[in-house]
This record gives structure tokens, sequence and C-alpha cells, in this order.
């Protein structure tokens, strides 16, 4: 009864707590100071998590998307077949977080004039540029 008490408080606060607003996100240029810090600085270790969550997001995304699509015409994308044809980023397993990392500091480097947007989308950007699906 307890547990099921504080479940129910603990859902009902989280649900009412402000969410920030898409203004507020995460900006490229934040993104790009964070990333230039050693991995064992706090923001270094706060980019190359938030880089690794947008990845996993992006395959998540891919594998609910497409998921439906099976359902509606019968095809069979594997995982990883989905998330490259939904994300059109295409790596494979011996590309490492850290590779992301600097290829996705060198895209926010040579695009500037971009990172006034979301980082979440730069990320996606600089992934899909650097490994791209053929």
């Amino acid at each position: 009864m307890q547990k099921t008490l504080l479940a129910s408080i603990f859902a009902s606060t989280t649900i009412c707590l402000p969410q920030p607003a898409f203004s507020e996100a995460l900006r490229g240029n934040d993104l790009l100071a964070m990333c230039q810090m050693p991995v064992t600085d706090p923001d270094g270790a706060y980019c190359a998590g938030f880089i690794a969550g947008v990845g996993n997001g992006m395959d998540l995304g891919a594998l609910i998307v497409l998921g439906a699509f099976n359902a509606l015409d019968g095809t069979d994308y594997s995982p990883t077949e989905a998330a490259q044809a939904f994300t059109n980023t295409c790596t494979d397993e011996n590309v490492s977080l850290g590779q992301k990392v600097l290829v996705i500091v060198k895209w926010l480097e040579d695009n500037p004039a971009q990172l006034h947007e979301p980082a979440v989308w730069l990320v996606k950007q600089a992934l899909s540029d650097a490994f791209p699906c053929e």
C-alpha cells in the first residue's frame, strides 16, 4: 500500500514539474563549449553523455516508427536497418563514442552559422553528414 502511495505521489509530482520550453534547449554554442573540455571535466562528461543519448534516442525513435511500418506493410526491418533508414546515419560497432564526439566538434566548428540551433538537431546532422548510408 505504501509503495503504491509513494509511486502515485512521485508520478503526480513529476508530471506537475515545469518542463523547459524548446527555446531553452541546449544549443550548439553550449554543446561546442562543453565538448571542448576533457571528458574528466563535468562539462566534457556531459557532452559525451548528451551525444550518446541523442544516438540512443535516434535509434529508439527509428525502431518505433519503422516498427509501425513493419506492422502496416509486412516488411521486416532489423533494428539496425530501422535506425539507418530512419536517421540516414550508418555507423558500425567500430565507431566509438570518442570518435563521434570528435566528428561532432569538427562539424560544429565548421558550421558556426548553425550554432544557435538546438544541439540535438546539430548532433543528428553531424552524424548523418559524417556517416551517411549509401
